[in-house]
């Protein structure tokens, strides 16, 4: 049921073109534009966004075919969900 849902919130977006006018914009006046979606939940995306980055990868050529790579997470996101509290102020 909640499948059936998304797939018609997905078909109703997807037929509102005014929601697509910036990038049909772009492509009037000689712009490249990709929109790229990826549906996430609330909390730790950062798999998503790593299997994100592979599939753009053939795409977009960020990294050479055949070319042993690993992507790494920015050193921000470590700090995503807020830093450890020190449990040593409350003793």
């Amino acid at each position: 049921m909640i499948l059936l849902l998304l797939l018609l919130l997905l078909l109703l977006l997807l037929l509102d073109t005014s929601r697509w006018a910036p990038i049909c914009r772009c492509e009037e006046v000689g712009v490249p534009a990709l929109c790229v979606v990826l549906f996430t939940n609330e909390g730790d995306n950062i798999p998503g966004s790593l299997q994100m980055a592979n599939q753009l990868n053939p795409l977009l050529g960020l990294v050479a075919e055949g070319e042993t790579f690993s992507w790494r997470p920015p050193p921000s996101w470590k700090v995503l969900f807020g830093t450890r509290h020190q449990t040593s102020m409350y003793f």
